[in-house]
């Protein structure tokens, strides 16, 4: 069906301030009308208040490109769609070509404000079942526990308590929707401590997901969040850094012990290091007979050793005093043993 462009109008449940327009994909969609013209993959149907428009399921970048290139026409198809196969049809096509943070998140949140106001219709079970395509949610396959859910009413009464969840979720959403991308989505969508922008700057759910357990672990305030989450996009931060990174953020990071255990851990391998070298140093003396080591360089040397020795017996003692003691004791009772053996 031939129809202006002007007279399309996006899917009521494409909210467009909170998912907004990707202006690379327009570019490239540009690109591609330019040089194979506009393929009628974009299905719509009447507005219902707007006589002679139409709403699209999908196809959003490509409204905008065609706008952008002035086209005044395009040959589309127009369906009889209702509303809740207008969000499915929408929640699966942007999963085909995207599955960030921001179209996940943006998905799950339509379709659970769109499903409360479903259940908001039905106060009993015997009237939601009258209504095949919304009760059907409540029945059949369960792709959680993997079985047939053995009691539609019981599971409709305590969706009606609760609200919508993931289950009923997964149901609408179909089978190309995971759980676990549902799930992180819920997480964000909850969570009253989550700049939830911040976390739709990252180009993956698993990195959004890092992010988020991140954040509170280490009590990142939101106006912090955005600012971290656009350094570690810009600077390509994978998800096993994105914890360190934030941990940097932290006001209070002497909070978490985890710091103070890799600076201990780098502590060892420096004193591991040191030990080798001096070790080496002393098997070369020996190798060449040097038994004396003089000079200006040999005072300054005796003296850096000698202090940091200190340093290092000081800190045992302070943190570790039983354990050095004993390790002293073991050391002497060696050292006698082996010059009783030599004697």
């Amino acid at each position: 069906m031939k129809i202006q462009v002007d007279k399309l109008k996006p899917n009521p449940y494409r909210r467009i301030k909170t998912y907004p327009m990707d202006k690379e994909k327009v570019e490239r969609l540009k690109t591609s009308i330019k040089e194979t013209s506009f393929w009628d993959n974009v299905i719509a149907r009447p507005h219902p208040t707007k006589e002679g428009c139409y709403q699209i399921a999908y196809g959003h970048h490509r409204l905008t490109a065609l706008r952008e290139l002035d086209i005044a026409s395009v040959d589309i198809p127009v369906r009889d769609i209702p509303d809740g196969q207008m969000l499915q049809i929408m929640a699966n096509e942007n999963l085909e070509w995207n599955q960030s943070p921001a179209v996940i998140n943006e998905t799950v949140h339509a379709a659970r404000d769109f499903l409360d106001a479903e259940l908001a219709k039905y106060k009993t079970w015997e009237e939601a079942k009258k209504d095949t395509k919304f009760s059907i949610l409540f029945s059949g396959w369960d792709p959680i526990k993997k079985q047939n859910i053995p009691n539609p009413k019981a599971t409709f009464g305590q969706v009606k308590g609760q609200g919508i969840g993931l289950l009923t979720l997964l149901k609408f959403l179909g089978r190309n929707w995971q759980k676990w991308m549902v799930q992180e989505a819920l997480a964000v969508l909850d969570d009253d401590g989550l700049d939830r922008e911040a976390v739709e700057e990252l180009p993956t759910v698993r990195q959004g997901r890092e992010f988020r357990q991140a954040i509170k672990e280490y009590h990142i305030p939101k106006e912090k969040q955005k600012k971290i989450a656009k350094n570690i996009k810009q600077k390509k931060i994978g998800s096993r850094d994105i914890r360190k990174t934030v941990r940097s953020e932290a006001d209070h990071p002497e909070n978490s012990l985890e710091d103070l255990e890799e600076q201990f851990d780098k502590l060892i391998q420096e004193a591991r290091k040191l030990e080798s070298s001096i070790s080496g140093f002393e098997a070369e003396c020996n190798h060449r007979e040097i038994t004396t080591l003089q000079g200006r360089l040999a005072e300054t040397g005796w003296l850096a050793l000698a202090s940091c020795a200190r340093t290092i017996l000081n800190f045992a003692k302070a943190f570790n005093g039983d354990t050095l003691n004993e390790t002293s004791e073991n050391e002497d009772r060696t050292e006698n043993e082996d010059r009783t053996e030599i004697q």
